[in-house]
């Protein structure tokens, strides 16, 4: 380099730094620059000085030059990975915003526009986040993570705890009326976000719309308190057994004619009381539903009762087919039918299954599904690792809508359109047809054009709408088949 004629240099773009310095100020350069002799580019940081002599001249010129290439692929990656994870808070159909430490809202996404009516645009840079839920300003639960003031969730929410999911997390939960014009039971849950120091930096929450599941919820808690009442106010006995001969559970009717004392596990054996003795009689058929497994229905005289009983022993089951114990209805003969019609009552007023979807995730690129969530492996039985770098969306899709989901890709990855929102009918592993809604949205995955989104399985709300259309078509069949009758009476 000694002697070297820098306006030989084969990047020019260096020339204005070193240029500054010989005319007596300082100069910089910081970018991309590429060697005379080799075609590699690399990143630099230039910072030049003039050179002043002892008669106050400039005699010529100092320059530091630094090799930031490995920094500035650090920053492209740091960048990537952060608009990978706004793209994902954005795309996520949960409800979520972000507060920085000066609790102003730093990122409020489209699914929080969808469930609170108010803007992205309206939110961003203020603290305005407590206004489409309250009148008043007060705290939300972003809000209470960022200040530490754990002790008064009491005086702002009347159901809250810790998050189940993070030590620092907290959990919230109500009904908000006149929510974007509908009455809504909102789940919250915040957490904080830490830099690397373990500071707190933000502070995240999402928000759940739970109306139709805590609606459901109140109508199955209703229901097992119906239950329960009709179970006590049977007039026949009831109890429930274990495979050790423990009464586990007993109606007022049993633990009045039976003397049940306050039943603890494994304190109150089933012989004792109904039988007197003290271990299982002989050839007792509700032992033998315990082994084989089979209901038995007998009548006998129990002298320890002095009653005629009619004995049903039906065997219970847990969720892998195990016995787990039985249920004994004892009845008086005499009251048979009414008992059978209070038991029939009772069983009708027990519900117990209801089942929850998530939401499942997915990034396309290249034609392949480059991520996917559980949830989504899930909907279509698959393992993640089955569907990640081998499957595509074309593979998950009915033959028939195939043409439509390329399209939409199509036009997302052609820069048409940025996001869409359809229906379609996808194939499970067991090729079992089933019906999915997708948001998906173009963005950027390691450097490449890709989609990300999210998909719900509809399938039941789809045969539900059929089913009520079929039913709606019948009602107006029978409508006209009643008017013409009509007419044929009059006539």
């Amino acid at each position: 380099l000694l002697h070297l004629d820098m306006k030989t240099l084969r990047d020019k773009r260096v020339l204005p730094s070193i240029s500054a310095s010989i005319k007596g100020i300082e100069g910089g350069y910081e970018g991309g620059y590429r060697a005379t002799t080799s075609d590699r580019e690399i990143w630099i940081s230039m910072r030049t000085a003039p050179m002043i002599g002892p008669n106050g001249m400039v005699n010529g010129g100092i320059g530091i030059v630094e090799d930031i290439t490995e920094r500035r692929r650090a920053e492209e990656i740091i960048d990537s990975q952060k608009r990978f994870v706004e793209s994902l808070i954005q795309n996520s159909t949960i409800a979520t915003f972000v507060l920085d430490a000066g609790h102003r809202v730093l990122l409020w996404n489209k699914a929080c526009e969808e469930l609170t009516g108010v803007p992205a645009s309206a939110m961003i840079g203020t603290t305005d986040q407590w206004k489409p839920f309250y009148s008043l300003q007060r705290p939300v639960l972003a809000n209470i993570i960022l200040d530490g003031n754990v002790e008064k969730m009491s005086s702002f929410y009347s159901e809250f705890s810790k998050s189940v999911l993070t030590p620092d997390g907290l959990h919230a939960e109500g009904w908000y009326p006149n929510l974007n014009g509908k009455d809504r039971y909102i789940v919250f849950d915040a957490a904080p976000i830490f830099g690397s120091e373990g500071n707190t930096l933000a502070a995240i929450e999402t928000l759940q719309d739970f109306t139709d599941r805590k609606k459901l919820e109140d109508q199955i808690h209703l229901a097992k308190q119906d239950w329960e009442d009709t179970f006590n106010t049977i007039t026949d006995m009831v109890t429930v057994h274990d495979k050790d001969y423990n009464i586990i559970r007993a109606n007022k009717a049993a633990e009045k004619i039976l003397g049940l004392p306050f039943l603890e596990t494994n304190k109150v054996k089933c012989f004792e009381h109904y039988h007197g003795t003290e271990c299982p009689p002989a050839g007792c058929p509700s032992c033998q539903c315990l082994v084989t497994g089979k209901p038995s229905t007998f009548e006998l005289y129990e002298p320890h009762l002095k009653m005629f009983l009619e004995i049903k022993a039906i065997p219970r089951f847990d969720a892998e087919n195990q016995l787990v114990g039985l249920i004994h209805v004892v009845r008086d003969i005499s009251e048979r039918k009414r008992s059978e019609d209070a038991l029939k009552e009772s069983e009708n007023k027990f519900r117990n299954l209801v089942e929850q979807s998530l939401v499942g995730i997915y990034i396309i690129q290249d034609e392949k599904f480059k991520y996917v969530n559980p949830r989504l492996a899930e909907i279509f039985g698959y393992a993640s690792e089955e569907l990640v770098d081998i499957k595509g969306p074309s593979d998950l899709t009915h033959p028939d809508d195939r043409p439509i989901v390329r399209a939409n890709i199509l036009k997302r990855r052609n820069g048409e359109v940025r996001s869409l929102r359809y229906a379609f009918r996808g194939l499970t592993k067991t090729n079992a047809i089933i019906h999915a809604e997708v948001h998906g949205s173009s963005t950027l995955y390691n450097g490449k054009p890709a989609i990300i989104g999210s998909l719900i399985d509809i399938t039941e709300r789809i045969v539900a709408q059929d089913e009520l259309l079929r039913r709606t078509e019948e009602a107006v069949l029978l409508r006209q088949a009643g008017k013409q009758l009509e007419e044929i009476n009059r006539s």
